[in-house]
């Protein structure tokens, strides 16, 4: 009657009175930390998404702002046009200069 208490139909009773009830236990909690992690993963992707959409907006306000304030072509134009005329007048003294100094060398 022994043998019948301790082992049932092939089964260890240890098995069916402590292992298996903590196997469950464990499988329990594994069951309840991924549902954690499922909702935790949500949370993050719906921050994510957020934080994506606010920085899209930031950098479409930040397009307008460029747009609005950009120079025109025409005034850009008249920009380089001015500055092109600059440099060729400093070029032509650098020109003078270095001729007058070419010539001092050859006289002096």
């Amino acid at each position: 009657m022994t043998e019948f208490v301790a082992e049932i139909g092939g089964w260890d009773w240890s098995l069916i009175s402590m292992e298996l009830p903590a196997l469950c236990g464990i499988a329990w909690l594994v069951w309840q930390v991924k549902g954690e992690q499922e909702r935790g993963l949500a949370r993050l992707a719906k921050d994510v998404e957020a934080r994506i959409g606010a920085l899209t907006e930031k950098w479409a306000r930040s397009q307008m702002t460029l747009a609005q304030h950009y120079v025109r072509k025409e005034d850009m134009g008249q920009l380089e046009e001015r500055l092109s005329r600059h440099l060729v007048r400093i070029e032509q003294r650098l020109d003078g200069e270095g001729r007058k100094n070419a010539k001092r060398r050859i006289k002096g």
